[in-house]
């Protein structure tokens, strides 16, 4: 319980730091990459409901697929797999880690600088790279960084936060 109080105070405290962010994702057009993508069965997530689905995003290194939600969604939680924290100029996304079945970020810690990553968001695809990895205490505050596209967060071991940034190459 207290765990679930700090996350959502954790994912309260990253929204006052977050400000004024705007999501500019150019359109992929290599048609021979994109049909190399493993498509994601949106329909097994929806329950009837797919006009909260504006995504997902995809990391094959880690076998990552999980579809995105609209901000106004219930679905759009961490206790439901991934939650955009902003849309805007910097993808914000939180999830948790651990053995839970919504720990999505699980595997986040694995990955290495320069592992793409694939979003698709509202018809437009990007694949961005990661470009740094911190690790915060999670007393702290996440600091975004407004020149990522974007910024995955989960918490790393027990009193850590992990941060990972994504660019456009």
């Amino acid at each position: 319980m207290s765990n679930k109080i700090i996350n959502l105070l954790s994912i309260i405290g990253i929204l006052f730091v977050i400000y004024k962010i705007n999501i500019e994702f150019s359109t992929f057009s290599k048609e021979k990459e994109i049909v190399s993508l493993k498509k994601v069965d949106l329909d097994k997530y929806l329950d009837n409901k797919s006009e909260e689905v504006i995504g997902y995003l995809q990391i094959k290194n880690i076998s990552l697929n999980e579809p995105l939600y609209e901000q106004t969604s219930a679905k759009n939680h961490v206790d439901y797999g991934l939650e955009i924290i902003s849309d805007e100029e910097n993808l914000v996304v939180a999830s948790h880690s651990g053995n839970s079945q919504v720990a999505a970020f699980n595997n986040l810690y694995q990955l290495n600088i320069k592992t793409k990553a694939i979003v698709t968001l509202r018809k437009k695809t990007a694949i961005l790279t990661l470009k740094s990895k911190t690790i915060i205490p999670k007393k702290n505050l996440v600091t975004i960084d407004q020149s990522c596209q974007m910024t995955l967060i989960t918490c790393h071991q027990k009193d850590y936060r992990l941060v990972l940034c994504y660019k456009n190459d």
